[in-house]
């Protein structure tokens, strides 16, 4: 079994090889691509897969483990509709390092939209990815 995940992120040199590889796969051989914007593969890749469309997790259904990882039930309940219904991405976007960097993001535009130049300084964020 082969996973690739997030199956859009693959260059064009990726996805051509795997395009090969799933027009001639090997005996018992299972690709498993996941992806949250399945239109920016190649469409001859999507048209060889089989797509399963996964529904998000209704909030009732993970409200108690939310509420564990993340404190109290506001959190829970608002990280879990900032993810779009998605638990593991609303504890990993309400981490205190992607807090943080949103902030910086947002407090740069800020300045933007006051008028100062995006080259007078770079912001701190940029030179963290």
């Amino acid at each position: 079994m082969i996973v690739i995940s997030p199956a859009e992120a693959m260059n064009v040199a990726a996805a051509n090889a795997l395009l090969k590889s799933l027009e001639e796969p090997g005996d018992k051989t299972l690709f498993i691509l996941l992806s949250d914007v399945p239109s920016r593969m190649l469409a001859t890749i999507r048209s060889r897969c089989q797509q399963w469309s996964l529904p998000s997790v209704d909030f009732e259904a993970c409200r108690g483990w939310l509420i564990e990882q993340l404190g109290s039930a506001d959190e829970a309940y608002f990280w879990w509709q900032v993810a779009g219904g998605l638990p593991l991405l609303a504890v990993e976007l309400a981490a205190p390092e992607e807090r943080a960097l949103r902030h910086q993001i947002h407090d740069s535009f800020e300045q933007l939209v006051r008028g100062q130049s995006p080259f007078q300084r770079r912001p701190a964020w940029i030179a963290k990815r």
